[in-house]
């Protein structure tokens, strides 16, 4: 994962007395929006990012313009403003045109030699600036986080893999952008027909595949198509993202997909990755497993995650809904635990004081006559 120190770096400064300014001071709501990725802003910070550039001898401003175009895909605009930024010395701007000639990305041709040239040159730039650690970061990290900024790569990478095979392709970019207009306009048919065709020509890397593919995933889902929706969100599961939310997310969504598809172990299995993944579970999570135990009869399996979905939910103070205490008591019954589930049932009546739980004691009675609460 970039590291968050990344964050202060381009946001928070120490000087140091006889060295060249290389970051204006005044850039800090700009930088702030680009690292938040908040999109509702972008047009504003642009303008003012424009009106800074026109003072400013850094050539910072002019780079965080460049970043921002390039992620509304502007891609002329973005080079016209990092040719300004690279005139001005900016030192990051050298970062990002090595990165952009090692990939051949954003318009440059590949070329080693270009790339090599001009992450000396940032080592070289960094180490003159007045700013706090600059100089401390190397061309890969520096090349990591320009990537970041302008969203050439995934927040969360796979180091095992070469750089080239986890970048977001700008085609498929395009393509993804597409068939969400198509999904917000209800053109299903549309988006699916246009993801089918694009996986494995323009979304070719992991990166884009892994995307695709989950995108597919949720399109085939909103189209009730749930078994092919299932296939594509597994197909996303082959292209694996280093502790990735969404790669992780994708556990508990598969698992959820197969319970309403009546495959209960592949359900359990899925949500057991997930749960090796996850960090912090929700409630729900720990209930949809023992829902699935319970489906397929294995009460002490149900029962023990059906505790511990209820005791997580007291813990962080949620209400417990009334559908737990069911599929509690049902286990109880259907296991034959009829003393658990008059307890269960007296818990039912104080918390949803309803005729029907009532009833239960009437037909748990019947099964055992000396209970307390029968008498």
């Amino acid at each position: 994962m970039i590291r968050s120190t990344f964050l202060l770096f381009i946001i928070f400064f120490g000087a140091n007395a006889n060295a060249l300014q290389c970051v204006d001071d005044n850039l800090v709501w700009q930088k702030l929006i680009i690292t938040k990725n908040a999109e509702s802003s972008y047009q504003s910070a642009i303008e003012a990012l424009s009106k800074a550039a026109a003072t400013s001898t850094t050539g910072e401003a002019e780079f965080y313009q460049s970043a921002i175009e390039f992620r509304l895909g502007l891609e002329q605009e973005s080079k016209v403003s990092m040719e300004k930024s690279t005139n001005k010395k900016y030192y990051l701007s050298s970062a990002f045109m090595g990165l952009a000639y090692e990939l051949g990305v954003a318009g440059y041709s590949k070329s080693q030699k270009k790339a090599n040239e001009y992450y000396s040159q940032f080592l070289t730039m960094a180490s003159e600036c007045s700013e706090g650690n600059a100089a401390s970061f190397s061309s890969e990290e520096a090349a990591m986080l320009v990537a970041k900024l302008f969203g050439i790569l995934p927040d969360l990478h796979n180091k095992n893999e070469p750089r080239e095979k986890l970048l977001p392709s700008i085609s498929c970019a395009k393509v993804l952008r597409k068939a969400s207009f198509y999904v917000k306009k209800n053109k299903i048919e549309k988006a699916k027909k246009l993801l089918s065709e694009s996986i494995g020509g323009k979304c070719d890397t992991p990166y884009d595949l892994f995307n695709a593919n989950r995108f597919l995933g949720f399109v085939l889902y909103a189209e009730g198509k749930l078994a092919l929706s299932i296939e594509a969100y597994l197909a996303a599961q082959l292209y694996r993202f280093e502790d990735g939310k969404n790669y992780i997310d994708g556990f508990y969504t598969v698992s959820q997909l197969y319970y309403v598809h009546g495959e209960y172990e592949k359900s359990i299995a899925q949500a057991k990755e997930y749960f090796v993944l996850k960090r912090e579970l929700a409630p729900e999570q720990v209930i949809l497993m023992a829902t699935s135990y319970y489906e397929l009869e294995q009460y002490n399996e149900a029962l023990k995650y059906t505790l511990q979905g209820m005791q997580l939910a007291e813990l962080i103070k949620q209400d417990i809904p009334k559908v737990w205490y069911e599929l509690l008591w049902n286990i109880y019954f259907d296991s034959s635990d009829y003393n658990s589930a008059i307890s269960t049932t007296r818990v039912m009546v104080q918390t949803y004081p309803e005729g029907k739980y009532q009833k239960r004691y009437a037909i748990l009675c019947k099964k055992i006559s000396d209970h307390k609460y029968c008498s």
